[in-house]
Parts: structure tokens; sequence; C-alpha cells
């Protein structure tokens, strides 16, 4: 949290709203699910907590950089099959894929701030095992073909429009 600080005041700044910054347990030491789990607990208590804190319930977006913006989207599927409203999601750079096995990944693999052999080291240490890499809450983009709609400017621009278009047609957003 301490890293993001300033960009959520800036944000909230920005946009004229709150912003809730959820400090959730780290892989290695807690894999997954830990992560998703304490995403999830943090949306359903800002939902349910939004009107004692002055905050409009039906108004709430969520986002994340990276690994934060993997658990945006995996607790925007949990929002939308709870019948939770979402109002927007903000993603910067999120993983959205279980594999680095796309075209995108092999063009981007070397050269680039996060090379592939550095993604590999760190989805594993948030897997338990190879197995787990196939939960739908790891890489629900992937296992699940719901893409997101995006506009990256990084090496995950390619992959996030082999994988566009279709998150509102899927309901995650209302």
């Amino acid at each position: 949290m301490a890293t993001h600080a300033s960009l959520c005041r800036h944000l909230a700044h920005l946009a004229h709203l709150a912003v809730l910054s959820v400090d959730y347990r780290l892989a290695p030491e807690h894999k997954f699910p830990t992560a998703v789990n304490d995403a999830w607990d943090a949306l359903q208590w800002l939902h349910a907590e939004a009107p004692g804190l002055g905050l409009d319930p039906t108004r709430i977006a969520i986002g994340g950089d990276s690994a934060g913006g993997t658990l945006s989207i995996v607790t925007a599927l949990q929002a939308r099959d709870a019948g939770l409203p979402l109002r927007l999601q903000l993603l910067f750079y999120p993983g959205c894929a279980a594999h680095q096995d796309t075209p995108s990944h092999q063009t981007y693999a070397h050269g680039f701030v996060l090379e592939q052999a550095s993604i590999t080291w760190f989805f594993n240490q948030y897997i338990r095992t190879p197995a787990t890499s196939r939960n739908a809450c790891v890489a629900e983009l992937q296992l699940q073909r719901r893409p997101i709609a995006s506009q990256f400017f990084t090496c995950v621009m390619r992959r996030s429009r082999e994988d566009s278009t279709e998150v509102r047609n899927h309901g995650v957003l209302r």
C-alpha cells in the first residue's frame, strides 16, 4: 500500500471519489487463494458498510495493477456472480493468463521490464502446484474465455488485444 498511496490520493482527487486501498496478503508466504479471498472479503465489506461511510454501494469501482489487477478481475467476476454491482474496473497491466504461451508473450519475452522468466517465477510463487493454475480464480480470463476490454502501452498490449472487448457482454460490469 505504501507504494501506491500517492497514486490512490491523486486518483481520488482527480475523480472526486473515495479510494479504499486494500492490503492483501502476499505470496510466497500466503499462496493462492489467500489474496483472492482477501480481495473478495474487502469488496463485500465495502459494499455492506458503504452507506455508513457516506458512499453509494451502487457506484463502487474496482482496480489494481499487476497482481492487484488480476485480483480485481477475479473479484469483479465474483461480484457479478453474487449480484454485487460494480460501476467499472481500472486495470493496469493485469495478469490475465496462467501460462505465458501466447504469441505476444513470445514476442515480448525479453528486453522489457518483466521478462518471461521473471513472470514465470512470480507466478510460481503464487500457486501451490502446477494443477492450481487450472483453477478459474487463478486465470479466470484464460480459462473461461472472458476477455477484458483494455488499452495498455506495455508488453501486455497485444495479449489484451488477443483477449479483448467482451467483459461487458459477460455481465461483469453493469
